[in-house]
């Protein structure tokens, strides 16, 4: 199911996504403030879109006009997530889970496998 010509459940995938990078932050003890922290996070989930788009874009999830996806797209993901993560660094809540460095570790090799075979 999609809208706007982008799975719905993308959005599902960037919440485990974010909520895993917050989880191994915490878990790791990052010293720095909430700004800091959702900064540090939104470098790694940039990352991971540099690896993930090309395969979706192969995949079929969605499509960019020129193919490739322009910069602007990742400057915007960085940006959201920065605030996503500023808001989960925000809420006091229990932010260890044990799992969530292995669902980032296979997300981030499942993408990064494909991008360097494709």
């Amino acid at each position: 199911l999609k809208l706007w010509n982008t799975p719905l459940l993308i959005g599902l995938n960037w919440l485990m996504i974010t909520t895993c990078t917050g989880n191994l932050i915490a878990m790791r003890k990052v010293i720095g403030n909430k700004w800091f922290k959702a900064a540090l996070g939104a470098l790694i989930m940039a990352f991971f879109d540099v690896l993930a788009e090309p395969t979706a874009i192969r995949l079929n999830m969605w499509s960019w006009q020129n193919e490739n996806p322009p910069f602007q797209n990742y400057v915007a993901w960085f940006i959201a997530s920065y605030f996503l993560l500023v808001l989960f660094f925000s809420f006091t809540f229990k932010k260890e889970n044990p799992v969530s460095g292995w669902i980032l570790l296979l997300q981030f090799l499942f993408f990064g496998i494909q991008y360097l075979i494709y």
